[in-house]
């Protein structure tokens, strides 16, 4: 009876053993599986340029002047270098209309309307690890919608179809925060509206003969909150 007791005690022993030792073994697995799968906010401010359409055959000109872009960036790891990303920037641009008629006459140009400019988007964000944890290198890309709202109500809002690719790196601090630099451009497929037609709050109307990209450039910098 107490020869089975010592020998029930030494398997338990043995028993416990093994299981220290494969939570040994497996523990730094865990924790950097528990790392590598991260959640991050990244709330930002930046300077995006505002871009141009140009009708050639009419000469027509529209363009969205430069300004303050601010938004949010969320992304989701699916392994150590790869991650979901969603994306929304928002920013208030001037629009002026002008026309360059050509045979040295004079360029004409003034203001039409104020308008607001979000791009909202999804999509993959690829990151390289180097030997520094603390620093790493990205691209990205994604697609979605941009939203054009006029500042007057009684035009209407337009969304279009976009994209956007671009890099930069990440600069963490501690586990749970950071800092992002990138610089992103933004391609909108656009007429602003189905029939091709803008039209201001005074009633005057213009054409645009055939869909447009707008091409807009963003550099921004964002705080990282990693989960």
């Amino acid at each position: 009876m107490r020869r089975d007791t010592r020998l029930l005690m030494t398997g338990q022993r043995a028993l416990f053993f093994l299981i220290v030792l494969s939570a040994t073994i497996a523990l730094p697995s865990v924790v950097e599986a528990q790392q590598a799968r991260r959640f991050e906010i990244s709330p930002f401010v930046g300077w995006r340029q505002g871009g141009a359409l140009a009708d050639d055959p009419t000469g027509l000109e529209v363009d969205l002047s430069n300004g303050t872009a601010y938004g949010f960036m969320v992304d989701v790891s699916v392994t150590p270098n790869l991650q979901v990303e969603f994306v929304w920037s928002h920013t208030k641009s001037d629009v002026e209309i002008g026309l360059t008629p050509g045979n040295d006459l004079p360029d004409v140009r003034f203001p039409l309307m104020s308008a607001y400019v979000d791009h909202v988007q999804g999509g993959l964000l690829y990151q390289w690890n180097l030997a520094n944890p603390n620093i790493k290198p990205f691209i990205v890309g994604t697609v979605g919608a941009t939203v054009f709202t006029p500042e007057f109500e009684d035009l209407d809002t337009a969304s279009n179809f976009s994209w956007s690719a671009g890099g930069g790196m990440k600069f963490f601090f501690s586990r749970h925060f950071g800092f992002r630099a990138e610089y992103r451009l933004f391609s909108t497929r656009t007429n602003f509206v189905d029939n091709g037609v803008w039209c201001d709050p005074f009633g005057f109307c213009y054409y645009l003969s055939a869909k447009q990209n707008l091409w807009q450039s963003q550099f921004a910098g964002a705080l990282i909150v990693a989960f």
